[in-house]
């Protein structure tokens, strides 16, 4: 309880940290930050004359936009710093909020603030051409600022209404994969199942070709559950439909980061039953981002930092929210347990939680350049915590499993074909009896 009152009074008090503001007073640093998180922003080399076509001047309490500002640029500014404009050069939207350039602003300004470890403050966004942006300067806010304390204020009750029973969390999960022929080809999920269902392909096009009606990518999308056993059991089921529906048995299942060249695939978590926030995102990245990454594949490196940045999230509109860090688990049931066993302690227990290495610059930097040695002794004192916490016997013998496996210093068999790990129909070596019982009674 304790833990709670202090996150509580924490997020009243809608303060920063100050090593994270810190940051944000050296600009040369917190834009190599920026861009180390693979957000756009201006290198040391660019000037005054590139201009944006327009700015942005986006308030926020973490994942929430607080207010937003433009105006159009103009041809004196080029006289003046980029990043420092008077508030008074700033005007409502008035009514463009729908706008696809807006909403990009937004997205950006939520990924500067939380990659510089801030939890409330103000980010100005330069607009070049309606898709390519960038951010130009981001500023803490003040506790003294009437905007950000009544948002802390807000945010703080939020929290004592919450649920904070294991039981009212929902996790589910859309993990995606890769097919390969026998020549080594990718091969296209659309051939076999549609956008929409239990088994769809993703909105991947291949080759990105905007007309194009080939989606290259597959989706399991199982049923959500308040236990990981259960979610596990709903994504088996996805998997046997899948197996029906591609009918091609001499195509490869290929997970992990990037099968193919172009071509990055995930592991999105979703969350209902709980709320949003910064801390519950650095947790997700500490107790879960980085102990993957011990056994990840090089293509998990490579996805990043464009996809599986930390702190990758979608906010749902049936409610709760989309974790999108992850590469596709789907190697082997022993990982898909262990993520999912995993994902549920951390939700459920997150205020519990103290360790914060994916918030230290150089975590962050190892993590992204995928070095492993740097990351698993973190990974031993995440385990210790993990460990001591009550509901950890609950999934005791799936937490050990995984844990011991990401201490082997093996790397998961990305460029195998996951099927035969599933027992699934239809997989060659695979007989039917096998594939009936096997991987619900095995481990």
């Amino acid at each position: 309880m304790t833990d709670v009152r202090d996150a509580l009074k924490m997020a009243a008090a809608g303060l920063n940290g100050g090593e994270a503001v810190g940051l944000c007073r050296n600009r040369q640093k917190m834009m190599a930050v920026l861009r180390l998180h693979g957000i756009p922003a201006p290198s040391a080399e660019e000037n005054a004359e590139s201009l944006p076509q327009r700015r942005y001047l986006i308030s926020l309490f973490q994942t929430q936009v607080l207010a937003v500002m433009k105006t159009e640029t103009e041809a004196v500014w080029l006289h003046r710093p980029l990043y420092r404009q008077e508030e008074r050069e700033y005007l409502p939207l008035n009514g463009q909020e729908a706008e696809q350039e807006v909403k990009l602003a937004k997205r950006l300004a939520i990924r500067a603030l939380y990659a510089l470890g801030l939890d409330c403050g103000t980010v100005v966004v330069g607009a070049y051409s309606p898709t390519r942006l960038k951010v130009l300067h981001v500023q803490p806010a003040s506790e003294e600022t009437r905007l950000f304390k009544q948002a802390a204020d807000a945010h703080a009750m939020r929290l004592r209404h919450e649920p904070g029973q294991p039981d009212a969390i929902l996790l589910g999960a859309d993990p995606e994969f890769a097919l390969r022929d026998p020549l080594g080809r990718m091969a296209i999920a659309s051939r076999f199942v549609g956008r929409h269902g239990l088994v769809g392909c993703d909105a991947a096009r291949y080759r990105e070709e905007i007309y194009s009606r080939q989606h290259p990518i597959a989706e399991l999308r199982p049923q959500p559950a308040a236990e990981p056993e259960q979610l596990f059991l709903h994504l088996y089921r996805a998997m046997r439909e899948a197996a029906h529906r591609i009918t091609d048995q001499s195509l490869q299942w290929l997970a992990g980061g990037m099968p193919f060249a172009g071509y990055p695939i995930g592991g999105h978590l979703h969350f209902s039953g709980i709320g949003l926030t910064f801390d519950l995102l650095r947790k997700l990245d500490t107790y879960l981002a980085l102990p993957l990454l011990l056994v990840e594949d090089d293509g998990c490196r490579r996805r990043r930092p464009r996809y599986g940045y930390l702190g990758d999230f979608r906010e749902k509109e049936h409610g709760g929210f989309e974790y999108r860090t992850l590469p596709s688990w789907l190697v082997t049931p022993r990982v898909t347990k262990g993520v999912f066993a995993l994902a549920k302690l951390v939700v459920s227990s997150h205020d519990r939680l103290r360790l914060r290495f994916a918030s230290e610059l150089p975590v962050q930097k190892a993590y992204y350049r995928g070095d492993k040695e740097a990351i698993r002794p973190l990974v031993q004192r995440i385990h210790a915590e993990i460990a001591a916490l009550q509901g950890y016997r609950l999934y005791r013998r799936e937490l050990e499993a995984f844990f011991a496996y990401l201490q082997s210093t093996e790397e998961w068999p990305a460029d195998a074909d996951f099927r035969s790990a599933w027992k699934l129909p239809g997989t060659p070596g695979i007989s039917t009896s096998l594939a009936n019982h096997g991987i619900i009674a095995g481990k």
